[in-house]
């Protein structure tokens, strides 16, 4: 298996979240968004908008017919809802941030009561904890 961690360019990247008081390590990016390999699984995170410009969307958009796997944690699915992949499908997201994230999207269902949700290719969940709380299995 290989791993490709993607960002604008390659090189160490952050992870705070400005503003936060959170504990932060650097991550090296090993690809930059102009020569990521074909992927199996693309796998995109939550957490607070750091100022992407939206290219995080563009390349959901660009690399989504050819990837097997598309899924989101927490609020990732806001990204992918403003990428239009999840037009038609249906997909959950974080519980705190539900009403807000479900903003977000073209002809999206969203399921507020699912830890997590597969609608064919794209598997979304509710967030960190989605895997041990929650109200029900997703379907």
């Amino acid at each position: 298996m290989t791993l490709s961690i993607i960002a604008l360019t390659p090189g160490v990247i952050t992870t705070k979240v400005p503003g936060s008081k959170s504990i932060v390590w650097p991550v090296y990016a090993t690809h930059g968004v102009a020569d990521v390999p074909r992927l199996d699984v693309l796998f995109v995170p939550g957490g607070s908008d750091t100022g992407t410009d939206g290219w995080i969307e563009e390349f959901v958009k660009e690399r989504f017919g050819e990837t097997g796997i598309v899924a989101s944690v927490c609020t990732g699915a806001q990204r992918l809802a403003r990428a239009g992949v999840l037009e038609g499908k249906r997909a959950t997201t974080n519980k705190f941030l539900f009403n807000s994230v479900s903003r977000d999207g073209v002809n999206v269902t969203w399921v507020s009561t699912a830890r997590w949700v597969r609608d064919g290719k794209i598997w979304t969940s509710s967030g960190v904890a989605a895997g041990k709380f929650g109200l029900f299995d997703g379907a």
